[in-house]
């Protein structure tokens, strides 16, 4: 293929033989088009986002001739893996903002997005206007991981309240626990052991081969995060307004451990929070 014959093949695949020529064809182009040093860094990377925008445009391709009701489908499947990115990365951001916080950064980036619980709304047929989300986790996760990956959420609230002072903007969205788990069936391999289900493991001898787990991790905060979390539930009340805050941990039921308590039940090793934040 040539720049001048230059064509996407819609019907194909990303990877398919004619369309990696294409990303190869307009690779060099760009490179060369704006003077851009012809690394391997600087080829690999555009090559990467060429590549991942046929793979954009093959997939609008596609949707745009479905039928309606499987349009539907695909626009209610991309808006939740949309919320799962803007979950993660709400979860990171705050790590980051958040000294206390950032000694778990590696392991949340290990769970990365494929790694949260997805939000189903009750109004998939009226994005602008849905109820509540309900949280849906992965069913290979682990219960344990759960209060830990909420605590992001509260401390994310805690200091969207603080810096907005009585202007906190929009209402974040609604999102309510239930038991119901995700019916993706895709895992994140590479975890600690203790980060899978371990119903989910049973289900198959060989899973263990596919996942290929590594040492345990303690999935607990740090006791200046618990705090930090227990001290601004009295600084500001609306915390424990579940349409205030925009999801349950932090609203449904604060127990008033003490901190001696939390070291008790840690060494126990409980999948039970302390506290539901």
């Amino acid at each position: 293929m040539t720049e001048e014959d230059f064509r996407i093949d819609v019907l194909g695949s990303p990877k398919s033989p004619w369309n990696q020529s294409a990303a190869r064809v307009f690779t060099r182009f760009f490179i060369d088009e704006n003077d851009f040093p012809p690394t391997l860094e600087v080829h690999t990377a555009i090559r990467n986002a060429v590549t991942a925008h046929i793979e954009t445009i093959i997939r609008r391709y596609k949707q745009s001739h479905k039928s309606q009701p499987e349009r539907l489908l695909y626009r209610s499947m991309d808006r939740r893996q949309s919320r799962k990115y803007k979950l993660f990365y709400r979860r990171r951001r705050v790590a980051y903002a958040f000294e206390p916080l950032r000694r778990q950064i590696p392991m949340l980036e290990y769970l990365g997005v494929d790694g949260m619980s997805s939000d189903d709304s009750e109004r998939e047929d009226r994005p602008d206007h849905p109820f509540q989300y309900s949280i849906r986790p992965p069913r290979w996760r682990a219960t344990r991981v759960e209060p830990w990956l909420r605590m992001f959420d509260s401390i994310h609230n805690i200091l969207r309240r603080k810096s907005a002072g009585t202007h906190p903007g929009a209402f974040p969205r609604i999102r309510t626990a239930t038991n119901r788990k995700s019916a993706n069936t895709k895992f994140v391999a590479g975890l600690p052991a203790n980060a899978y289900d371990p119903q989910w493991m049973n289900e198959d001898v060989l899973r263990k081969y596919d996942i290929h787990a590594v040492s345990n991790y303690d999935f607990v905060h740090d006791e200046d995060v618990i705090l930090y979390a227990v001290n601004n539930l009295h600084s500001f009340p609306l915390l424990t307004h579940l349409c205030q805050v925009g999801h349950t941990p932090i609203v449904s039921v604060f127990r008033p451990y003490t901190v001696r308590t939390y070291r008790r039940q840690r060494l126990e090793d409980r999948d039970t929070p302390v506290a539901c934040f």
